[in-house]
């Protein structure tokens, strides 16, 4: 049973007014917290699908942790992430912020971390 009917028995008439949208749509310009948000969610998730990537590769080829290392210093690991980013950012823009580490202990561990400055 079909609960959808058409008003129009020729349907095809109805295409043609998708063709020019200019008179009933609506244009919304993006704010630019939507499209930090936009462009936020999209690094994520090509983070995500390339931490997977070199998990399989490294299962692939032979290493017991895939991507994971289980056995690595933190803070080298953080100032080599700063190093690569900085020299991202001086060879694209010209210019770097100053990077200060930031490292605390817990009952949960050690936490290591940065602030842009």
């Amino acid at each position: 049973h079909n609960h959808y009917h058409s008003n129009n028995d020729n349907d095809s008439d109805n295409d043609n007014d998708n063709d020019n949208d200019d008179d009933n749509t609506l244009h919304v310009q993006p704010t630019t917290a939507t499209i930090i948000k936009l462009i936020e969610s999209f690094l994520h998730e090509r983070l995500a699908i390339q931490f997977l990537c070199d998990h399989y590769v490294g299962l692939h080829r032979g290493k017991p942790n895939g991507g994971i290392h289980v056995d690595c210093n933190l803070m080298d690991v953080v100032r080599d992430a700063v190093v690569e980013a900085t020299s991202v950012c001086d060879a694209n823009l010209g210019i770097a912020p100053a990077v200060v580490y930031v490292s605390s202990s817990s009952s949960l561990g050690d936490d290591v971390g940065v602030e842009v400055v």
